[in-house]
């Protein structure tokens, strides 16, 4: 059912006889007629020529696996901002959405978060200097450890910040958070 190089949907409607002549229902046009036919590829809508795709992501996700798609390689989802995390994204494979799970860089067990970057345990500490000005952003550096630290701990700043600075996530992840003023 649709208009006349349009899109046409799924419903099967039966042709009528009127006057000894097969015709399509009133306001359908026989499916050979159509630019589009059935449910749009996720991403798509019809154009004058057929299904014109932009190669936009689903909105629903989930239910996009196993359904069309019109961009070969294109992938959706997930926010895989940070190669130390896993996500889910779905990608466009066949001309079919599927799952694709993208597993966190091996090398990040050598390392942790400092703000946007990471600073490498046992070697590094996180320094994050806050900033007391409205607006501005605070700054992260990864600062060599102290010479001679070696017990990968808050002790290895006892003579150079006050402990409260001082924070530990386990296995060498040290933080030193400085107050602006």
């Amino acid at each position: 059912m649709g208009t006349r190089g349009g899109g046409c949907g799924d419903a099967a409607l039966m042709r009528v006889c009127t006057d000894g002549v097969w015709t399509c229902p009133a306001g359908t046009i026989p499916l050979s007629e159509c630019a589009c036919v059935g449910r749009p590829p996720p991403g798509c809508s019809c154009g004058a020529s057929g299904w014109e795709c932009t190669g936009g992501c689903p909105i629903d996700l989930e239910s996009a696996i196993g359904t069309e798609c019109a961009v070969e390689g294109a992938t959706c989802g997930g926010g895989c901002t940070d190669v130390c995390e896993a996500c889910n994204l779905i990608a466009c494979r066949g001309g079919i959405w599927q799952r694709q799970e993208v597993f966190p860089d091996p090398t990040c067990a050598e390392s942790f978060a400092c703000g946007p970057m990471r600073c490498t345990r046992r070697v590094e500490y996180c320094r994050v200097s806050h900033s007391d000005v409205g607006g501005e952003p605070d700054s992260y550096d990864c600062v060599a450890l102290p010479e001679g630290c070696t017990s990968f701990d808050c002790s290895c700043f006892v003579d150079i910040y006050p402990a409260s600075f001082c924070s530990d996530a386990g296995d060498a992840a040290l933080t030193i958070d400085i107050p602006g003023g």
